[in-house]
This record gives structure tokens, C-alpha cells and sequence, in this order.
């Protein structure tokens, strides 16, 4: 069975530079954005979390546990879980 697709007019999807010169564009992003970040991410810190999600008025944050910086490949499922969710 194939889930329901969310309507696709109501998000986009926002690939973001890094943090650094290119700041003040993610004060910018005015659209939903789900903030997914790994519990255990060894190339960009946890603590940047919080700069995205102040930054990013509409954003809500998703640490994935057991995970490090490649969230579709550790963790999956859990993933999947937080998008659907957030698209609702």
C-alpha cells in the first residue's frame, strides 16, 4: 500500500547552505521547515540546532537519536516518521 502524498504546494523543500557568510539567508526561509538533525553528528555540532531553528521562524527541530550526519542512511525510518509527521 503507498502512503498519501502531502500537497506539494504547501512545502518546499529549502537546501541550505552552511552557516557562515550566507547567515542572514536562512532569516529568509519563510516557508514550514523541519530542522532534522543527528544526536550524534561529528561534522556539524547539536548546538546549531538552535541557530536554525531561531533563524527559521516556521521551523520545528528533529534530533534523531543514534544518528550522525547522514540521517537517510543511519536512521531511515526514523526519518521517514519525523517528515511525515511534520507534513501532517
Amino acid at each position: 500500500m503507498r502512503a498519501s502524498t502531502p500537497d506539494k504546494g504547501k512545502y518546499n523543500l529549502h537546501v541550505v547552505p552552511p552557516l557562515g557568510s550566507d547567515h542572514p539567508n536562512y532569516l529568509r526561509i519563510s516557508s514550514p521547515a523541519l530542522v532534522i538533525w543527528g544526536e550524534n553528528d561529528a561534522l556539524i555540532p547539536l548546538a546549531y540546532t538552535q541557530i536554525f531553528a531561531n533563524c527559521i521562524k516556521q521551523s520545528e527541530v528533529c534530533i534523531i537519536p543514534d544518528c550522525g550526519h547522514v540521517p537517510p542512511l543511519e536512521q531511515l525510518d526514523a526519518l521517514n516518521s519525523a517528515v511525515y509527521k511534520f507534513l501532517g
